[in-house]
C-alpha cells in the first residue's frame, strides 16, 4: 500500500515536473520569437533610416546644385551687365571725342 501511495506521489511529481517544464520551454519559445520580431523590427527601421537620409542627402546635394547654379548665372549677368555698362561708357566718350 505504501508502495502503491508513494508510486502515486511519485507520478504526481512527474506529471507536474513535466508540465512545468513543457511551461517553461513554450515561455523560452515565446521569448525567443518575440526577441526575433524586436530585431527584425529594429533592422527594418534601420534600413528605412538609410534609405530616408540616402533620399534626404540627394535632394540636399540637388538644392545645392540649384543654387550653384542659380548663383553663377547670376554672377554671369551681372558681370554682362557690367561689360555693357563699360561699353556704354566708353562709346560715350568716342562720341564726345568726336564731337569735338
Amino acid at each position: 500500500m505504501k508502495k502503491e501511495q508513494s508510486y502515486q506521489v511519485f507520478k504526481e511529481w512527474l506529471k507536474v515536473s513535466l508540465i512545468k517544464q513543457r511551461e517553461e520551454l513554450i515561455q523560452k519559445k515565446i521569448e525567443h520569437h518575440q526577441k526575433q520580431e524586436k530585431e527584425q523590427d529594429q533592422k527594418k527601421a534601420k534600413e528605412n533610416m538609410k534609405v530616408m537620409a540616402k533620399i534626404a542627402y540627394k535632394e540636399w546635394k540637388q538644392r545645392k546644385t540649384e543654387e550653384y547654379r542659380h548663383m553663377k548665372k547670376v554672377e554671369r549677368m551681372e558681370k554682362r551687365r557690367q561689360l555693357m555698362e563699360e561699353h556704354e561708357i566708353k562709346m560715350q566718350r568716342r562720341q564726345m571725342v568726336k564731337e569735338m
